[in-house]
């Protein structure tokens, strides 16, 4: 009846200020919701009648997950979908729609309303937020169930204005570094280029000028030991912590960006799980899962936060670049197919592009509207740019010398292309 359902309130909330005051924490009170779900199951009802079913409730929101980390940028006017997925307390997808799922967009410094969201309830768990920026700058964006954050949330989201027309023409800009082949490319959070540079077996931190601000390891001088480098290959960044991968070591090494420092390894010579073979692309998901093209291997590895050992995902041909679409999913440079696989983060396939007009590709990288760009390593050494449904929209060609080898794409949707031949980055 209301009043037993009162009366357990106040139980709770009884309980919940005890365990305030004992453990000296804040915000312990009941969380209401009067979404009630009935199970029957036909076959206990005819095992024995007694057993009519169970009652259980919503999504558990620290436990639920959404994919608006994948790729934390978006375009003023243009809509961007959010999928949520309802799990319970264990982390088990729970099946069945009924929370209350919401969004909104809280920009930086301003002390104007929040952009709130629209959400179609699918009704088996899963929902559809879509929101529509309307002001260039820092955002957060905020995604709740049943009022509560869901897993990673809040989200810091970039927002600038749509380009026009979409790289039907570009304008390209050199930038001369200091270096000798570099080979991939990220952005800090600071706007800083973080450069591969496998040649003198370093990585260094640019200016969008060419200056130079730090170098990570001893330029020309290769190593094993921590902090050192041989022929870093690939190179991934999120918040804080930059990942570097090894060809010739064989390895990927860990970094806080902000305090210059190494903080640890994982990988070593081999086919077995957390071994690899000439470790090319890298990119990482919003939990800090990292994920490693492991080339030699045809396969990509996946490793959790800790650097421990997750699972591995079976390629069709060599891996190359990795980058992460708006929808989550992983978009691999198939190099040796001459085409772009495209996996749920798990591994499943769920669709391929370009083959007949890519050729050997290596780099990708992805805008806040879900251009694709693309470098080749040989041949023409060609830049290509694909519309979010995968159609091309856009080829350059002779952009490079021996390739462009890595893309990393800034909070203004400009792609830089590593020039490895002419050692330059170039902006598009």
């Amino acid at each position: 009846s209301p009043a037993h359902l009162l009366s357990t309130k106040c139980v709770l909330a009884e309980r919940a200020a005890k365990l305030q005051k004992e453990y000296q924490v804040s915000n312990l009170s009941p969380s209401q919701s009067s979404n009630f779900l009935t199970d029957i199951s036909d076959q206990p009802i005819i095992s024995k009648i007694i057993s009519l079913g169970w009652v259980s409730g919503g999504g558990h929101p620290a436990s639920s997950t959404c994919n608006a980390g994948y790729l934390p940028r978006a375009v003023v006017g243009v809509p961007r979908t959010i999928k949520v997925v309802a799990h319970d307390n264990q982390g088990k997808a729970l099946g069945k729609g009924g929370d209350e799922v919401a969004a909104k967009l809280v920009q930086t410094g301003s002390q104007g309303p929040p952009i709130t969201s629209e959400t179609i309830n699918h009704g088996d768990g899963t929902y559809s937020v879509s929101i529509t920026p309307e002001a260039v700058g820092e955002h957060e964006l905020h995604v709740t169930l049943d009022g509560l954050h869901v897993n990673g949330s809040p989200f810091k989201y970039s927002i600038t204005n749509p380009r026009a027309p979409a790289y039907t023409a570009l304008s390209t800009q050199y930038i001369g570094i200091s270096t000798s082949y570099p080979y991939d490319v990220a952005l800090t959070e600071e706007g800083y280029l973080a450069v591969a540079e496998y040649g003198c077996h370093t990585v260094s931190l640019y200016s969008a000028t060419g200056q130079k601000i730090h170098t990570f390891g001893k330029a020309n001088s290769y190593g094993s030991g921590d902090g050192q480098f041989y022929h870093p290959s690939g190179i991934a960044i999120r918040g804080d912590l930059m990942y570097v991968c090894e060809q010739t070591n064989k390895r990927v090494q860990k970094f806080s960006v902000k305090e210059r420092a190494f903080i640890s390894k994982f990988g070593t010579s081999g086919e077995g799980n957390n071994q690899l073979s000439n470790p090319l692309g890298i990119c990482i998901d919003p939990e800090g899962k990292v994920f490693i093209a492991d080339y030699g291997n045809i396969r990509i590895q996946v490793f959790n936060k800790d650097d421990s050992f997750a699972y591995s995902i079976p390629c069709q041909g060599n891996p190359w670049g990795l980058a992460f679409g708006l929808q989550g999913h992983l978009h691999v440079a198939a190099s040796t197919l001459n085409c772009i696989h495209v996996f749920t983060p798990d591994g499943t396939l769920v669709t391929s592009y370009g083959s007949g007009t890519i050729y050997q590709p290596a780099g990708i990288a992805i805008d806040a509207e879900g251009y694709i760009a693309i470098s080749e390593i040989g041949g023409n050494n060609r830049l290509w740019i694909y519309n979010p449904d995968h159609t091309l929209v856009h080829t350059l060609y002779n952009q490079f010398k021996s390739g462009g080898f890595g893309i990393a794409c800034d909070n203004n949707n400009s792609f830089w292309v590593t020039d490895f031949g002419n050692n330059r980055l170039v902006k598009y």
